[in-house]
């Protein structure tokens, strides 16, 4: 069989390339983030304890200048990181060599805390309960939103919101708790017999409840804390489960949280 020629790459092939992955429309979505703010350069330190010095180093194929790292792209291997000394900048060449930017954007992860009191932990374990009991009498839409036969007659039932701010209240053991509200669920408040139109409070069993207007939130919605308590971000359920089974879960997400579950190898090398 006969080898096809490979063509003499030139400042042309260069610029194209450079425009290709400069170009505005393209569908990869860049980030501003890029490999000298990742500490990623054309040298990567990886700890190896069997060696003398307990690490060793990988070092990708690199050019010095821009024009010869592009000019020289179709000679080299797929399925490699390269890297561009005059940019600072990594870029891998796929199967088909393709050339894609590598840049990196921040993953803030939350910090595991290893000196864990036992009374912290009993803290983070009764507020992982406490958010599952106050989802548990949280009112879905089904239920507040009762539509009449007449398509421009909605009703909306407040008498609802009485018996789950009681157990709100005998949750949280507070005589004062503020909720959030989106703009309709504020306008509904003012046809509910227990708000007052003056101070803004929800009076009940001598508590109060502040309630706050907040746009951010869908105009029907009302929210303690980071729980929706009305509207359509609350999940519809069947019939509440009052079991054990809410304790349980909570009992393991906290558990793992403190104590993350160890992964397997290939866990950890795909994440």
């Amino acid at each position: 069989m006969k080898k096809s020629k490979t063509t003499k790459s030139s400042k042309k092939s260069y610029s194209s390339v450079k425009e290709l992955l400069e170009d505005n429309n393209s569908k990869i979505k860049l980030t501003p983030f890029n490999c000298k703010e990742a500490k990623f350069g054309k040298i990567i330190e990886i700890d190896n304890p069997y060696n003398s010095t307990g690490k060793f180093d990988f070092i990708f194929r690199r050019a010095s200048t821009s024009e010869r790292f592009f000019g020289s792209i179709e000679n080299q291997r797929s399925n490699q990181i390269l890297w561009n000394e005059e940019e600072q900048q990594a870029y891998f060449l796929n199967s088909d060599k393709q050339l894609y930017k590598i840049l990196f954007e921040p993953v803030h992860m939350k910090k595991q805390k290893t000196n864990q009191t036992t009374e912290e932990y009993i803290d983070s374990l009764k507020k992982s309960y406490l958010k599952q009991e106050i989802e548990n009498i949280a009112i879905p839409w089904g239920r507040f939103h009762n539509p009449s036969p007449n398509l421009f007659d909605r009703t909306y039932d407040t008498k609802l919101l009485t018996p789950m701010l009681i157990d709100l209240l005998d949750l949280v053991k507070e005589k004062k708790i503020k909720v959030r509200c989106g703009v309709a669920m504020m306008q509904l408040l003012s046809y509910y017999t227990n708000y007052s139109l003056c101070t803004q409070k929800i009076h009940i069993g001598g508590c109060e409840i502040i309630a706050e207007l907040d746009f951010d939130l869908a105009k029907y919605d009302m929210w303690y804390d980071d729980i929706c308590i009305v509207g359509k971000g609350v999940l519809e359920k069947e019939t509440p489960d009052n079991s054990s089974e809410y304790f349980n879960k909570a009992l393991k997400e906290v558990a793992e949280e403190v104590c993350p579950p160890k992964k397997n190898i290939w866990q950890r090398i795909f994440g």
